[in-house]
Parts: structure tokens; sequence; C-alpha cells
């Protein structure tokens, strides 16, 4: 009678024997302390994630200005911070009463010295320079190359001549 194998023996059935020596082998895998692994990381991720949340949280708390805590750049400012009320609108005066003074007659800022409309000293300057005749300007060749206007191939300017 052939005896039937025990749970702790192992049957070889190429062998078609029994193998007594042979025991059954436990798995090298065990399952809790993968789990546990598994737990701890995400117990870890999530209170970082947390933390992280609250220093962010804090960061943005502390940066946010409130009404109590705008503190302004130190003195000279040459910017206003928030522009004044009106400003829009002095701002378009001024320069309304600056276009206005050049159409106009009037004191000007150095003394002696008047403002005269731009119309009428664009006049008086041409008239000027009409009566003044051509302007004499000097050939454009007299102070470039020897042979002026040619392609200079090394030649020597006027002045470097021996």
């Amino acid at each position: 009678m052939v005896e039937q194998p025990t749970s702790s023996q192992h049957v070889d059935p190429a062998a078609g024997r029994d193998r007594p020596d042979v025991q059954h082998e436990a798995s090298d895998l065990r399952l809790f302390p993968i789990v546990g692994i598994v737990v701890l990381l995400g117990v870890t991720l999530a209170l970082a994630a947390r933390g992280a949340r609250w220093l962010l949280d804090r960061e943005v708390a502390r940066s946010t200005p409130t009404q109590q805590t705008v503190r302004l750049p130190a003195e000279p400012r040459l910017e206003p911070f928030e522009p004044a009320p009106g400003f829009a609108e002095s701002f378009a005066a001024r320069e309304e009463a600056a276009e206005a003074s050049l159409h106009r007659y009037g004191p000007a800022d150095e003394p002696g010295f008047v403002r005269i409309p731009v119309e009428q000293a664009m006049r008086a300057l041409a008239k000027k320079l009409q009566a003044s005749g051509p302007i004499a300007r000097p050939d454009p060749k007299s102070r470039g190359l020897v042979g002026g206007g040619d392609p200079n191939s090394g030649r020597l300017l006027r002045g470097d001549q021996p």
C-alpha cells in the first residue's frame, strides 16, 4: 500500500516516489510587514501635506496686508503709494493747461523772457532761416577717401597722406 504524503512532505512527480527529506517551504514574502510599511508611508505623506498646507496658510496670512498693517516705503517716496482722490482729474487739468499755454502769450518761467504762441514762433523761425540763405555744407567727399566715392581698396584717407 502506498502512503499518502502528509502536508509537510513533498512528492516529486517526476521521480514518482516520496521524498520525506524535502519539507514544505514557507513563503519568503509576508503580507503583514508590507501592509504596515504602506500604511506608515501613507500616514507620513498625509502629515507632511497637512504641515505644508499649514505653513503655506500661515505665510499667506502674514504677507497679506490688512488695513492696519500697511507699511509704506521709507521716505522720500518718488511716487504716491495710492493715487490721491481726484489725481486723474487733476492730471488731465494740468495737461490741458499746459497745452493751452502753448497757444497764447504770457510770461515765461525764466525772468526776462515771454511766451508766444507756438504757431507764431514756428513762422518767425522759418522766416529767419529763409533770410539767412542756404546753409553752407562742405562737400561730403572733401574729407573722405582719396579719389572719394570709389571703393577704397586700401587707399589712404586724405588726412593720412605722407
